[in-house]
């Protein structure tokens, strides 16, 4: 389903959804979700994401990763963002060969993100390259992993819309 008009979203990586499943994990990335949502956003992923998803869990885990997925919104890989993805591969080639490598699957959601200008929650900040998307919140999260404290870094990230349009003109 294309979001709702009336309804302000975060799109989560799959990256995030799965920190969600992590018993690790899972409190801290749900209450750094929850602090940046306040009553503003809603959670929502793309299809795409619900799929990679589900494809990685183990058959007693199915129903557990069904329950998270299906409490966020989800958005459709339409044609406009399978369009859009192609786009992306070739200006990330043009701008910078290394950003040439962001596998299909990323450029989708960031695609998607492009599609609905929707900010992007991730903790791969690789994936969504600078200067298309811009990072406007960064937090470390520490999270007990067994006796180790484990250190990971989640942001939010907007596309910049004029940088990913400037870029398409030059490879046309």
């Amino acid at each position: 389903m294309p979001p709702s008009a009336n309804k302000k979203y975060l799109l989560l990586d799959s990256c995030i959804a799965e920190y969600c499943l992590n018993k690790d994990m899972q409190p801290k990335i749900t209450k750094q979700l929850e602090k940046w949502a306040g009553n503003i956003f809603d959670f929502a992923i793309s299809e795409l994401s619900y799929a990679e998803l589900i494809n990685g869990a183990y058959k007693e885990k199915v129903d557990r990763v069904k329950e998270l997925l299906d409490s966020y919104s989800r958005i459709e890989v339409s044609q406009r963002v399978l369009r859009g993805a192609g786009v992306l591969g070739n200006v990330y080639k043009a701008q910078d060969n290394r950003n040439g490598n962001i596998n299909l699957a990323d450029r989708i959601i960031a695609a998607t993100s492009f599609s609905y200008n929707i900010p992007i929650v991730t903790a791969n900040v690789k994936d969504f390259p600078y200067p298309f998307f811009k990072v406007i919140i960064d937090e470390d999260l520490i999270y007990k992993k067994g006796s180790k404290n484990v250190l990971l870094s989640t942001c939010v990230l907007f596309p910049s819309t004029s940088v990913l349009n400037y870029w398409h003109s030059k490879t046309k």
